[in-house]
């Protein structure tokens, strides 16, 4: 916190200070203003000149300042209207907030807490107190009565009703209603004119069996309406801000983290490069502030955020540079993107690229349903007239009198059977169970660690062929200390944590050096002490500085008292491409140590003859070698700044090659003195890139997750090559790589460094992108440049990404992972999955759901197209044969064979859980169709046995059951239908297994889901056949037909089994018809490189270039070796120079 800003009073007397106004006052007062318009974009002139509004108070016993009137000052950048309050000082009164500590968590006895309750204003409370079960607070309830919460609930879920009525928006069963309406109302006819007196029960039936289907349909949409709302209230909850705050009122303030939905107006939030801003606010401090507010403004030039210019912060916008502080004003619903977000909801949802291609499909499948209903009717309604007509309408077929009322009921059944047909035929449930299985995934994925964002993410994931990783806290625990380092002219070496005490406050060390190193590493630097769940002080910000503030801790020095004696002039934040991070402060007041020039020292070639001295100070950290680099001159082991030679440059670079073998990520060291730069000025962007004096290097180790080598494994075996994007040095990168298993071959596998990729033509990146696995030194560019020339070859790319930088490749990448815990605001709305633990072997999880979603809707395909062929096959033959053109299946029974194809079948197989074996087969391509041939096998296989049993059935089932199957016709239909559900029952079995495998039972009974679907069915059906005579048609059948019907559906099992051993037919021709024909992209550019390269011959073009770039590699590898041999023999030789304590003194 800068020291500039004052503490607002106490705000005690507040409430006497105000006129109240009624309650809905603020709108009349709004309207009373000039009318604002919407705000012109930042950097263009408003077309008119907006009055300034007033400031409206309510009567809100606690917070009278109203809404709208904060909402119009962020809205409409009102510097007059921020006047008028008092400034930032006298905005601070009216929010009881204090602008240097922050809210205080005992905020209950605010003046007017305790009218809350009699106030009239629950209905206000309920509206704006809003979190999500769970998160809940018990602090602040006069604020969140007055101003609301940082929460946005989620849509309410459609009705039940309402998506009732959407499932009765399916033209076939409103024609199948219209039908069985009038069938009722003949059927009531013939009862009440002496004819059958049960004829209207099949229309009945057929209403009812509808409106089940009807109310399955909904209850499973309004459970995955619940499902999809559940997943959309978590994804605010893993965004986290950092605020100042006070744990009660006398307390001292301290900055803590906190859910962003916990976020409340008035307080101070701090926010840094990659932020989202997560709500309205007023600047108050900051350094080099930009934000993005192109979602805003629609302007996508960065906008300053300072004191004396554009000092609002609108929610929704980015941090894109620098940092900055600010007071919050409005949030959640009452926020500029709350406000918006609301606004543009609908409850029109997207269709996932799987679910397109499906409904593509169902409507294939469809027509020929339909064509094959018409060809059931037309032949029914000529064979209808044809046997009529003989007796001119008088009498039917079987020389029976016959009237209008029963014509008409016969034309009736016909259309009903063509319509049940086309009922049957459609596939409905092929979206939904894409739907159900998304559903289930991303709410079991969400227990995995993956929060997906777009759905269409989990799907393609199952497919993916690359993943491009990030190093840090994904392959790593991102937990990292300070372990070697180098100081002061090698005057300081320690190669344990156990030594690094003891070395550095050695006597022989000067005060003045040791106080620079630890000022650099305490000022430079963002992290900051905060407080954890329990209390207890912890580091919170990047880990790597985190890291360095343990270091300097074990030096005996305070970081947040370097910070408080600092007065800070300007800060250049980290940023990937420069890969450094830079604090000026003024060194007169920061009890900065002097460190004298030893000018008898001869200086470097290309450095002034001695370092720039001024009035300010700037620490610089970074990346070392690109810090080194940067430096002209050292301090040396006696504490003078002295020319750094070229000799003690390759000596550093040694060290910093000897930490990076050892997998250490290394940070240089460095500061340098210069002009105090003027108040306002902002910092030149290359003050940090030359003229430094080098301080030493820090080796910091992060160790590897113990399950990141097993996931990597099993990503290789699924067919997956894994790539470390990283922005380590090549030797760090390379070694970290070997550890997890990604690098494994190193005669075929490359390293590279991110400038000597990006500099590589179109073609030769193509080329060396199938041996690429690791890509070093890279920044932002470098990745995305890598996704999109991936993509190019044909892969299906996940990328994972933490950087706002990272931002363009995770939206190039077909799957973009950001990490939960490291991942800047910005990263995570580019996402489309975030990754809550940062670990790769959540990733390796989520390549496990995305095939078994992709697998849940081919099973269900596989098992739902043999009941489509067997049902229309079956009505088809049966009605073109039988006199009076009736199915042998009723419209009924044909409908709860839909009943559970559709909805129970895809429940079943929609909910099988994912297991290991996935990740043993390679991934499928884009291209791939969706039905294989060996799903095709199976669905002509079990669809021809089907067919053929039930028609035998339907024509001699009197003979071999001894009844007369003319006259009993409902007997025949029961025997027909009894069998007919079975074989798709255990059918259904068969459907959880789609490649070959022999075992359909296997995991099922982790598939509690499936297991009750199957005993639903099964019970139902018996209780069908047994007491559902007048509904469905049927009679009750005896014990031997119950046994033969059932053996008949049973052999389905044995003959999945013949099936999947028989020869495969025409496999050569389906796949070489339907398979993309190009080879393995990795397999092509193996065998081109090994092609241009032949034994004893060194080709041009990239194989010449990656193996040079090995070769060179390998070269500097040995001469640097060489190097740290030479160093050793020389440390030996010079043993009588160094102390116990492991301190050398050069002579």
């Amino acid at each position: 916190m800068t020291g500039s800003l004052t503490r607002a009073p106490s705000n005690d007397h507040l409430l006497s200070d105000i006129e109240l106004r009624p309650a809905g006052a603020a709108d009349t007062a709004t309207s009373s203003a000039t009318a604002i318009a919407e705000p012109a974009p930042v950097g263009k002139t408003a077309k008119v000149k907006m009055a300034s509004a007033e400031p409206v108070f309510n009567s809100h016993p606690s917070f009278p300042l109203a809404i709208e009137t904060l909402q119009e000052l962020t809205d409409n950048r009102d510097d007059d209207l921020l006047a008028k309050l008092g400034g930032v000082e006298g905005l601070a009164k009216h929010l009881r907030t204090d602008l240097e500590t922050g809210l205080a968590g005992d905020e209950a006895g605010v003046p007017g807490d305790d009218r809350l309750e009699s106030g009239g204003n629950q209905e206000l409370a309920a509206v704006h107190d809003l979190l999500p079960e769970g998160h809940e607070l018990a602090s602040f309830k006069a604020r969140r009565h007055a101003y609301g919460t940082n929460f946005l609930p989620p849509s309410p879920p459609p009705s039940l009703l309402a998506l009732m009525w959407e499932a009765l928006e399916d033209l076939m069963l409103r024609i199948l209603l219209v039908a069985a309406i009038v069938s009722i109302g003949i059927g009531m006819y013939m009862k009440y004119s002496g004819g059958d007196p049960y004829e209207w029960i099949e229309g009945v039936a057929i209403l009812g069996t509808v409106a089940f289907v009807v109310m399955v349909n909904a209850v499973n949409d309004y459970k995955k309406a619940l499902q999809f709302r559940f997943l959309s209230s978590q994804r605010g909850l893993t965004s986290v801000i950092t605020v100042t705050r006070r744990v009660h009122s006398g307390a001292e303030p301290a900055q803590a983290t906190i859910p962003v939905i916990h976020l409340m107006v008035g307080d101070i939030v701090h926010l840094a490069t990659g932020d989202l801003v997560p709500a309205d606010g007023v600047f108050l401090s900051g350094h080099n502030c930009k934000a993005d507010e192109s979602t805003v403004t629609g302007e996508t030039d960065a906008v300053s955020k300072k004191l004396t210019g554009d000092r609002y912060l609108i929610s929704g916008s980015k941090i894109i540079e620098g940092i900055c502080t600010y007071v919050v004003t409005s949030v959640g619903q009452h926020s500029l993107q709350g406000r918006s977000m609301i606004a543009l909801r609908s409850g029109e949802s997207e269709f996932t690229p799987l679910q397109v291609k499906l409904n593509d499909l169902a409507g294939t499948i469809a027509n020929f349903g339909i064509a094959a209903a018409g060809l059931i009717v037309v032949i029914s309604l000529i064979k209808f007239f044809i046997l009529y007509g003989k007796s001119g309408f008088t009498l039917d077929p079987n020389g029976n009198p016959t009237d209008g009322s029963k014509i008409a009921e016969r034309i009736i059944k016909i259309f009903i059977t063509g319509v049940t047909v086309i009922v049957v035929s459609v596939p409905e449930g092929l979206p939904m169970a894409v739907t159900l299985s998304l559903g289930y995934a991303t709410i079991r994925m969400l227990k995995d660690n993956n929060l997906v964002r777009v759905l269409s993410s989990c799907e393609t994931m199952g497919g993916a062929t690359t993943i491009c990783s990030d190093k840090t806290g994904t392959l790593t625990q991102n937990k990292m200390t300070v372990v070697q380092g180098s100081f002061f002219n090698g005057g300081v070496v320690f190669e344990t944590q156990e030594q690094l005490r003891p070395r550095l406050m050695a006597p022989e060390i000067p005060a003045a050096a040791r106080q620079v190193l630890t000022q650099s590493v305490n000022i430079n630097s963002t992290a900051y002490e905060g407080v954890d769940e329990a209390g207890l002080k912890i580091l919170v910000g990047s880990k790597t500085e985190c890291a360095l503030l343990e270091f300097s801790s074990l030096l005996s020095t305070s970081f947040n008292l370097d910070r408080q004696a600092a007065v800070q002039l300007g800060v250049i934040p980290f940023s990937s491409d420069r890969k450094r991070m830079s604090t000026v402060i003024a060194k007169a007041q920061s009890n900065s140590a002097e460190i004298s020039f030893n000018a008898h020292l001869p200086a470097a070639e290309s450095a002034p003859a001695a370092p720039v001295t001024g009035d300010a100070r700037l620490f610089a950290k970074g990346a070392s070698e690109l810090i080194l680099a940067s430096c002209d001159y050292m301090v040396d082991e006696h504490g003078h700044v002295v020319p750094l030679t070229a000799d003690r440059r390759d000596w550093f670079n040694g060290q910093i090659l000897a930490y990076a073998t050892n997998a250490l990520r290394t940070i240089g060291v460095a500061y340098k003195d210069i002009r105090a730069p003027a108040a306002g000025e902002e910092l030149a962007h290359d003050l940090d890139m030359a003229g430094l004096i080098w301080i030493g290097v820090a080796g910091i180790e992060d160790p590897l997750r113990p399950e990141v080598p097993p996931a990597v494994e099993r990503c290789q075996k699924a067919g997956i090559v894994v790539r470390m994007v990283t922005g380590d040095n090549g030797v760090t990168a390379k070694n970290i790589a070997k550890r997890c298993g990604i690098l494994r071959d190193e005669s075929r596998e490359v390293v590279m460094e991110g400038p000597q990729f990006r500099v590589l033509s179109d073609a030769e990146m193509k080329k060396l992108l199938p041996r690429l696995r690791v890509l070093a030194r890279s920044s932002p560019l470098d990745k995305r440049i890598l996704v999109n020339k991936l993509k190019e070859l044909g892969e299906t790319v996940a990328v994972t990404g933490d950087g706002t930088n990272d931002a363009p490749a995770l939206k190039a990448a077909d799957v973009g992972f950001a990490m939960g815990i490291a991942g800047t605001e910005v990263a995570k709305e580019a996402s489309d999955i975030i990754l809550m633990d940062d670990n790769f072997a959540s990733l390796a999880k989520a390549v496990m759901w995305g095939r078994s979603v992709y697998d849940a809707v081919r099973k269900f395909l596989q098992f739902q197209l043999s009941v489509n062929v067997t049902a229309v096959g079956l009505a088809m033959i049966t009605a073109a044969v039988d006199p009076n053109s009736e199915a042998v299946i009723t419209a009924v029974q044909l409908l709860w064979v839909n009943l559970i194809m559709d909805t129970l079948a895809a429940l079943a197989l929609a909910t099988d859980p994912p297991s290991e074996t996935l990740l043993d087969r390679m991934p499928h391509k884009k291209s791939d169709p969706l039905i294989s041939y060996d799903m095709w096998k199976m669905i002509f296989g079990q669809s021809l046995y089907q067919v053929v049993t039930t028609t035998i059935l339907a024509y001699l089932s009197g003979s071999l059951f001894g009844f007369d199957d003319h006259i009993d016709h409902k007997h025949k239909s029961a025997i027909v239908f009894n069998a007919f559900v079975w074989m798709q029952l255990f059918n259904l079995f068969n459907g959880r297994m789609i490649h070959g495998e022999i075992n359909v039972f296997k995991g099922m009974t982790k598939n509690n889901m499936f297991m009750g679907i199957i005993l639903f069915i099964a019970v139902l059906q018996v209780l069908i056949i047994e007491f559902g005579s007048i509904v469905f048609g049927v009679v009750p059948l005896t014990a031997v037909e119950w046994i033969i019907t059932l053996a008949l559906g049973l052999v389905s099992l044995p003959l999945a089994v013949v099936i999947k051993v028989l020869p495969d037919v025409g496999r050569s021709w389906f796949e070489d018809k339907f398979y993309a024909k190009e080879n393995d992209p990795v397999e092509v550019a193996s065998i081109e490189a090994a092609a241009a390269t032949p034994a004893g011959e060194r080709a041009t073009g990239l194989a010449a270039t990656v193996d040079g770039h090995r070769a060179r590699e390998q070269w500097a590898d040995a001469i640097r070796k060489t190097q740290l041999q030479n160093r050793v023999v020389a440390a030996f030789r010079a043993s009588a120079g160094r102390d116990r304590m492991g301190v050398v003194v050069l002579e």
